[in-house]
């Protein structure tokens, strides 16, 4: 069973078709799915995929039910041929990343409520939630040997109905046994 998530084909607004674009060039309106958009009276915008990706589509938090994992897993194996449960593994936060957290970005942690977290209780936070989500932008660089990927996590807060979206970027470490925190915003 794969997530549950809203596809990035297209978004249709009225007679406009909103596509991702893979450059930032925002003055291509291409239709780069290949569909009859055309031939049905549509008009093509397109916009940088980097925005379509953080605005328009999504992908939402689901358990992940026992035996049915098998997308992050295959989404791992993309980048690398070790592929570890991310529910086994240890979440890390060294000590000066932590500081650079609370110090930089003070407001984003108490947007989310999280401004009184310990490196204990983040730790907590991402393992608890990392089941509950899916990796995407998966990446490695080979000049670092880092294998890394990016987790967004919902967190509910008590001034809005709304929940706070966290982006965490995290090194995947499966032969240490851990995933080390890269970034937090």
């Amino acid at each position: 069973m794969l997530s549950f998530i809203l596809c990035k084909v297209a978004i249709v607004n009225n007679k406009e078709v909103i596509l991702p674009y893979e450059d930032e060039d925002w003055e291509t309106n291409e239709n780069t799915q290949g569909l009859p958009f055309d031939s049905n009276n549509f008009s093509i915008k397109s916009i940088p995929s980097l925005y379509y990706d953080l605005f328009l589509s999504y992908k939402i938090e689901r358990e992940d039910l026992k035996g049915y994992s098998l997308d992050t897993k295959i989404a791992l194996n993309a980048i690398t041929p070790i592929v570890t449960d991310l529910e086994k593994l240890n979440i890390e936060i060294e000590e000066q990343k932590f500081d650079y957290l609370i110090t930089t970005k003070g407001g984003k942690l108490k947007k989310a409520q999280l401004e009184n977290y310990t490196i204990k209780d983040f730790e907590k936070l991402i393992k608890e939630k990392i089941k509950d989500n899916y990796i995407y932008e998966m990446s490695e660089l080979r000049e670092y040997k880092v294998i890394k990927f990016n987790v967004i996590i919902e967190l509910e807060v008590l001034y809005s109905k709304e929940k706070v979206k966290c982006q965490i970027t995290l090194h995947y470490q499966p032969e240490e046994n851990k995933l080390k925190l890269i970034t937090f915003f």
